[in-house]
């Protein structure tokens, strides 16, 4: 297993406003990151989107070659506007159709 690399990018106010991870594991670093806007995940596998719900400015999400084995949670995330899956999630489907507040969808 790889180790995870983290790349992020701050506002004025010093707080990370943008994360781009590769091959991570655990969402709950995300629950001290209030501010994030932008969040790309890459090459990782983690088991539930739950941790999300901590950001509550998340307005874009991308998922590349990242295995998440439950997308249940990502429905009640109301901010996120844009989202981009890179790789095959038929199990997205029925979580995708329920949230309204999507703008745009990339595969």
């Amino acid at each position: 297993m790889d180790k995870p690399l983290i790349l992020t990018k701050e506002n004025a106010h010093n707080e990370v406003a943008e994360m781009t991870a590769y091959h991570l594991q655990d969402l709950r670093i995300l629950e001290k990151m209030p501010a994030l806007c932008k969040l790309n995940l890459v090459g990782g596998e983690v088991s539930d989107l739950y941790p999300l719900k901590k950001c509550p400015k998340l307005y874009a999400l991308n998922l590349e070659l990242t295995k998440v084995d439950n997308f249940s949670s990502l429905q009640e995330i109301k901010s996120i506007q844009y989202l981009k899956v890179a790789g095959i999630h038929n199990q997205m489907i029925p979580t995708i159709s329920k949230m309204t507040g999507l703008k745009h969808l990339q595969d």
